[in-house]
């Protein structure tokens, strides 16, 4: 799965796995906000927040995160994120 940014100065995505036959379930809403501090707009560490239920396992690992520069020199924002469902399934936003 790809994220595509739509708005320059924020990304984000949320994922719903639920697991068939059962009531064992993962959320995952990933983000990369930016903060505007002396006059330039920077980009904060990627975040995960999990929610989840039915006995589900659920983990994230980032395999890679850009620099968290400034916007105004071109860093982008681009990361990718494994997220693991279960340890058995996996679900990529990059």
């Amino acid at each position: 799965m790809a994220l595509i940014n739509t708005q320059p100065r924020s990304q984000a995505c949320s994922i719903q796995y639920q697991k068939s036959g059962s009531s064992a379930y993962c959320r995952f809403v990933v983000s990369r906000l930016t903060t505007f501090s002396l006059g330039q707009f920077r980009w904060n560490y990627p975040q995960v927040y999990i929610t989840k239920g039915g006995g589900a396992d659920c983990t994230y690992t980032f395999t890679s995160v850009s620099d968290t520069g400034d916007i105004a020199t071109g860093s982008n924002g681009d990361f990718s994120v494994t997220l693991t469902v279960d340890e058995q399934s996996k679900l990529e936003c990059i």
